[in-house]
């Protein structure tokens, strides 16, 4: 909630604005370990608008069509992560 109330506030100070860029940099930098720079800057603008549509309507995306669109967006990782497994999938995310 806090990072929808952050981008809203930048919109009205152009003061914030550096902070906000600041916070969605930080989520591509976390996707551009196992995706293009490209596609993880679209997850990332895709991920800020279903956090305003969960925030904001009754009855927001089903968390399958969510996933759907993330992996339609990020297609396949080009690097493997360090606790993916033989498969390439880390154990701790569900797929």
């Amino acid at each position: 909630m806090v990072e929808a109330e952050l981008y809203l506030a930048a919109t009205r100070r152009p003061e914030l604005r550096p902070l906000a860029d600041c916070w969605r940099t930080a989520l591509v930098d976390v996707l551009t370990l196992r995706f293009p720079q490209d596609r993880s800057r679209a997850a990332a603008v895709f991920l800020d608008g279903v956090l305003l549509d969960v925030l904001s309507n009754a009855t927001p995306l089903e968390p399958a069509a969510v996933t759907a669109a993330l992996r339609a967006l990020l297609g396949t990782p080009v690097t493997a992560h360090p606790a993916a497994g033989a498969k390439g999938r880390i154990s701790s995310i569900p797929s």
